[in-house]
């Protein structure tokens, strides 16, 4: 589910100065970003119903280890081809 918003992400992080932050907190954070994940289904229930879909995808992106990598991966694809 989560990986139909990726090119979005990615093309929205591209321009954002923290992401190559974001890449390697995806790739080597293990346990937070699990936690983090957590936190962020836990507080989806607080989020406008129009954003959820979005908050709980990167939900299930964190705490999917093989998503999370791959998303990454994407990330650095985008930073080694521009």
């Amino acid at each position: 589910m989560s990986q139909q918003f990726w090119p979005e992400w990615a093309q929205n992080l591209h321009r954002s100065p923290l992401k190559g932050f974001i890449v390697t907190f995806l790739e080597g954070s293990g346990p937070l970003r699990l936690l983090v994940g957590q936190i962020m289904l836990a507080g989806s229930v607080f989020i406008n119903p129009t954003a959820n879909e979005r908050w709980s995808a990167v939900a299930e992106m964190l705490e999917d280890d093989k998503l999370s990598r791959a998303f990454a991966a994407l990330l650095q694809e985008e930073i080694s081809h521009r």
